[in-house]
Parts: C-alpha cells; sequence; structure tokens
C-alpha cells in the first residue's frame, strides 16, 4: 500500500474501509470493461476527453510511461447505480463486479481507442515509425467520415497504417497486410517487411499488452461517507464532483433517485433553468429549514432519506416563486440583472411564511419580501459573508412576515452611494439600478412595444449607452461614460443606428419615425428626461446625469421605504467622486 495515495489518507478516514493495492494490465480492465464485470457509478461525470487527449494517453501507454492509479470498488454495484462506460456495451440489467471509482476518463479513453468505437479512430502509422519518424506523430486520430482509405485492409497494407482496434490482433492483422502486398514484393522484400513489423510488434505492440495501472481496490464495505470523503480527496484539483454529486450517491444507497428528482422540478419551475439556478441551491435552502444554515459543511450532512427527499420538490417550488417575484415585479427579467444570486436562499427560505398565509396577507407580505429584497440589495448585505446572512437573516424575516417580529434593521435605514461611480465592474448594484427602471416593463426604442423576457432574448435587447461614447470628450474618464446612469436596454438595431450620434440627432430621428408622443412615453417608461428643454435633448450630460441620479435615488427610496437623505450631502459626494477621476 502506497500511503502518499490520497483515496488511502481518505479511507483512512473510516475504520470500516479496506481496500487493495496491485497492478493489473491495461487489456484485463479493458477486457473488463467489455464483458460488463467493470462499470461507473451513475453519478459520475460523462466522458469529457477530447481526442487529442486520448491520443497522448494512447502514446504515453506505448512507451510505458506512468498514467496514474485507478481506483476500483468491489461489489459498488450494491450501492450505487451502475452504467456502462461511454459507447461501452450496456449493462442491461447485469450487476459488475467492480465500479471505477477514478480513472473514468482514461479508461474511457482506451476503451474507445482500441475498440474502435466512438465518432473518431485511432491509428499507428507503422510507415512512418518505418521511416524514422517519432511515435508522437506515428500516433494519429481521424474523425470515422475522414479514414477514406484506411478504411481498408487494402489501404493499411500500403501505408502500413494498424487501426489500434486490431492491436489485441496484431498478428493476424500482419499476415493479412503481407497477403495483401504479397504479389508486389520480391521474396527478399517479403521478408524485410515481416521483419520491420515483428519489430514494430516489440518495440510498441507488446509494450501495450505488458501495461500495468497499478489499482487500488476498496472493499464492498467500505462505508458511502468514506466513499464521498474519498472523492472530495480525489477531485481538489480539476474538474470537482459537485456536493450535489455526492448527495446523489448517498441517496442511491437509501433508495432515493435525487437526480430525477432534481430532473422533475426542472419541468416543473421552468425558471430554475431559465435563471441557471444550480441544485446546490435548493439543497441549501433545505440545510437552512433543517440545520439553520447553509453552509457546505451543513449540506453534505443532511440525510436523503429523511432531510432531502421530503422537502425537495418544496424548496425548488420556492425558488421558483422568488425567482417568479422578481421577475413579474422588482424588474429582473433576465438573470444579468439578478443583483446577488445568494439572496435567492433567503427569499426561498423565507417563502414558508408566504406560501402559509391565506387573502389579502398573501399580498402583504410579499410587499413585505419585496421591501426587504431591495434594502438588502442596496445596502449591498449579500456583498459578502453570504451564507452566515442567510442563517441570521432568514429567522427574522420570517418572524417580520409572519408578523411575529419588527423590522429587520436593514429595512430602517440606508447609505445611498453615488451612481456615478456604479458602472459593470460593480455588478450587483449596476444590476439593481438597472431592474428598478424594467420594474415595469418600459417600452423598446424600436417600437414601442412593453419589454418582456422573451423579447430581451429575441430580440436582443441589451444594456446601452444613452450618450454614446463615442459622443462624449475622449478626455472624460471611461468610469464616467460607462455608469449605470447613462445606461439604459437598448435593442441591437436600434443602437446601432444610434453609433455616435448626439442624443439631439438620434431622438430627432425618433420622434420622425414615432411621434413626439409616443417618444416621450418611451423615455419616460426608461426613467429617461423626456422634456425638449431637459438636459438629453440639450446634450448636457453633466446635468443629465445629475437629473438620473435624482430620479434613482427617489426610485430607491420608494422600494425601500429608506428615510429620505440630504439631497446636498449625496450630490456632494457625487461631485466629489467624479473630480477624483
Amino acid at each position: 500500500m502506497n500511503p502518499g495515495n490520497p483515496w488511502v489518507q481518505a479511507a483512512k478516514i473510516s475504520t470500516v474501509t479496506t481496500f487493495d493495492s496491485d497492478k493489473k494490465h491495461v487489456t484485463y480492465l479493458l477486457q473488463q470493461i467489455e464483458q460488463r464485470d467493470l462499470a461507473l457509478p451513475d453519478f459520475q461525470r460523462d466522458f469529457v476527453w477530447k481526442p487529442g487527449e486520448t491520443r497522448e494517453l494512447v502514446r504515453s501507454v506505448m512507451q510505458s510511461f506512468p498514467a496514474g492509479t485507478i481506483l476500483l470498488m468491489q461489489g459498488g454495484a450494491k450501492h450505487f447505480k451502475p452504467r456502462s462506460f461511454a459507447q461501452a456495451p450496456d449493462l442491461s440489467g447485469k450487476e459488475p463486479t467492480y465500479l471505477a471509482l477514478d480513472g473514468q476518463q482514461r479508461l474511457t479513453s482506451l476503451s474507445l481507442a482500441f475498440s474502435g468505437r466512438g465518432d473518431y479512430l485511432y491509428f499507428l502509422n507503422i510507415g512512418e515509425l518505418i521511416e524514422g519518424f517519432d511515435i508522437d506523430e506515428a500516433v494519429e486520430v481521424w474523425h470515422k467520415t475522414r479514414v477514406k482509405v484506411w478504411a481498408t485492409i487494402e489501404g493499411q497494407a500500403k501505408d502500413l497504417a494498424l487501426p489500434l482496434s486490431r492491436l489485441m490482433d496484431y498478428a493476424n492483422w500482419k499476415d493479412e497486410v503481407i497477403e495483401v502486398r504479397y504479389d508486389t514484393l520480391t521474396t527478399d522484400e517479403r521478408k524485410e517487411l515481416k521483419r520491420q513489423l515483428n519489430e514494430i510488434e516489440r518495440d510498441w505492440i507488446t509494450p501495450v499488452i505488458q501495461y500495468q495501472f497499478p489499482v487500488t481496490t476498496l472493499g464492498s464495505e467500505t462505508s458511502l461517507d468514506a466513499v464521498c470523503t474519498i472523492f472530495e480527496t480525489l477531485n481538489r484539483t480539476g474538474v470537482k464532483l459537485s456536493v450535489f454529486d455526492l448527495l446523489v450517491a448517498r441517496g442511491y444507497a437509501q433508495g432515493v433517485e435525487l437526480r430525477a428528482l432534481n430532473e422533475e422540478v426542472r419541468v416543473s419551475f421552468g425558471l430554475l433553468d431559465e435563471f441557471e439556478i444550480d441544485p446546490y441551491y435548493i439543497l441549501q435552502v433545505v440545510a437552512t429549514w433543517v440545520k439553520g444554515n447553509p453552509t457546505r459543511s451543513t449540506v453534505l450532512r443532511l440525510n436523503v432519506k429523511e432531510d432531502i427527499e421530503p422537502s425537495w420538490r418544496e424548496a425548488a417550488r420556492f425558488l421558483h416563486e422568488s425567482l417568479k417575484m422578481l421577475q413579474t415585479e422588482c424588474g429582473i427579467l433576465s438573470k444579468k440583472y439578478l443583483p446577488y444570486r445568494t439572496m435567492l436562499l433567503t427569499l426561498a427560505a423565507a417563502w414558508r411564511e408566504i406560501d402559509a398565509a391565506t387573502g389579502p396577507e398573501v399580498g402583504a407580505r410579499r410587499g413585505k419580501l419585496r421591501r426587504w429584497f431591495w434594502c438588502a440589495t442596496f445596502a449591498q448585505r449579500y456583498e459578502t459573508q453570504a451564507n452566515t446572512r442567510t442563517q441570521n437573516d432568514v429567522p427574522d424575516l420570517r418572524k417580520w412576515l409572519a408578523g411575529a417580529g419588527s423590522a429587520p434593521e436593514v429595512t430602517k435605514a440606508g447609505e445611498l452611494r453615488s451612481f456615478r461611480q456604479i458602472s459593470s465592474n460593480t455588478q450587483a448594484l449596476y444590476s439593481a439600478a438597472l431592474a428598478l427602471s424594467l420594474r415595469n416593463h418600459p417600452l423598446d426604442f424600436h417600437v414601442g412595444q412593453p419589454l418582456t423576457p422573451s423579447r430581451i432574448a429575441t430580440d436582443q435587447i441589451d444594456d446601452h449607452h444613452v450618450f454614446p461614447q463615442a459622443f462624449l470628450p475622449a478626455d472624460m474618464a471611461k468610469q464616467v461614460k460607462d455608469c449605470v446612469l447613462n445606461r439604459t436596454l437598448i435593442d441591437k438595431v436600434t443602437n446601432i443606428r444610434i453609433s455616435a450620434k448626439s442624443p439631439s440627432v438620434y431622438l430627432a430621428d425618433m420622434d420622425t419615425a414615432l411621434g413626439a408622443d409616443t417618444l416621450a412615453a418611451i423615455l419616460r417608461s426608461h426613467s429617461l428626461p423626456a422634456d425638449i428643454d431637459g438636459p438629453l435633448f440639450k446634450d448636457d450630460y453633466d446635468n443629465f446625469l445629475t437629473w438620473r441620479e435624482a430620479n434613482l435615488r427617489a426610485q430607491i427610496i420608494e422600494v425601500t421605504g429608506w428615510p429620505s437623505p440630504d439631497a446636498e450631502t449625496v450630490f456632494a459626494a457625487s461631485a466629489e467622486s467624479v473630480g477624483q477621476e
């Protein structure tokens, strides 16, 4: 046993973990895959290696270079749902003797390369080796649609190109090649070809047949906790297994198909996919209910059968309902404008109080939750320590929603920053400021119709400059040009037409096309100054920023309920920040 192996170190965690370490021929492992005696646990990620990576591994094996260690589990199918390797024979109900816990990508690569399955075919260009080319060049990979002449034994014989799918059958392939070329060669040439092919067998074929992987095999009695810990240890570099993956593994042993549960709720609650909500968030909501906080370690301590399964659908539904409220009532029309994704945990965990209400109380509680969302957002409460914020906020928020507690401190007062400093680099406040103007679905600049999530996607509507950068002075600080006050949602066609024109010019064009009343309605819907004597029509950028900041401040006060601060203080800070650019 090698004490330096990470899985050996991890296995020591459990007193019920036993394992053996030995070496197994690669040919034996591939044969086990073919015979369905070696498979994968269902929660393993899919095969992701590219053809070039497989070719590198084949070359390493041919040169007898080390290629890592394989971790197997005997009797693993009794604990985890098994599935076959990519493109390998389907299990069709057969229970494999071993499951590969580590080494999936390498074993799948070699299985594909030496079986001839998949979209790519691998060859050893023996002709190039004989001419003195390096093995790095002689191992070739081609898409199956481009194999052409090498698809037949005649073409293979002509160029001496060995399909790796016939490497284990090299002796017969060699005889077939000599037979195909027999009539074109003299007796001496046949002897020389046979000698060369025998040398290739000695130097490059036999090393593959003799190649061995160090294999550590866990006993069937290995605890699931130990297996999950081993996975975490193995995946500290590269692509990690997620917490969800680990709990899928635990769930299988408890008779819970967690992956199937996740697929079901994503069909039922479409906003989870629309906003790309990871299933880990559902687990965190459950952990907040059951254990009081959403930390990773807490989630890993959840019992899949007793804790997760009973609450899974409800947690997913409350995440969906929270997103629906944000999208329809708070202007978060797409995932881009969600200020703090981590706030979703608090919203969903507190949604139980809204779900429990009836009649007018439902609207009252939703109003409170919306107000808390805006207050916490503009207070930047979830900028750091999000898990701790959720742990602390959920109990107080639920009491307040239910009328059993006082309003959270964040709802009572807040400091308004100057938005002349907020650009896309300050993503949360930038998104929140744009969402404020999206609350009432403003009209688009192209045809004057309300913006919706679907129209934003189909019409390529994005946030663009109101005063084009090219129109503003070249020596003006980039942050001042790009600040959120100079941004609104504009469709691609309109933005191209605006180009570098001044507002007065492009607004005049719009006025001609749409009419003054429609244009004014569009501008007001975007919280832009619509007065023809105002700063937008006069191309007055500084006063435009002042107007827009005052308008934004008024909207923030409206949605948060915070007391109005001294305007002079706010704008003094604003002017000071601009002066420092």
